[in-house]
């Protein structure tokens, strides 16, 4: 098991789970390890709506046009690895 996860474990934020086989461990995020990706997470509502207020109306179509092109090459990447291009 890596560093990591012993230190996720170790400080409560993630459960290991039973051995599903000898390579590998099923892993769980406990309520305490919930609660800090909401509170670090860009995209937890709260934070998001904060942080789009403080946006001009320009800069707030530069973030849309920032998000369809990632939701383009997100579909183009997920075409790609199927093998459907």
């Amino acid at each position: 098991m890596s560093e990591a996860i012993k230190f996720l474990v170790g400080q409560g934020y993630v459960h290991l789970g039973e051995n599903i086989d000898k390579r590998s461990h099923q892993l769980m995020l406990t309520e305490a390890g919930q609660k800090a990706m909401s509170a670090c997470s860009v995209l937890e509502t709260d934070r998001l709506v904060a942080l789009l207020s403080v946006l001009s109306e320009g800069e707030l179509l530069k973030a849309l046009e920032g998000l369809e092109l990632l939701a383009a090459a997100t579909f183009r990447l997920t075409l790609n690895q199927k093998g459907e291009v």
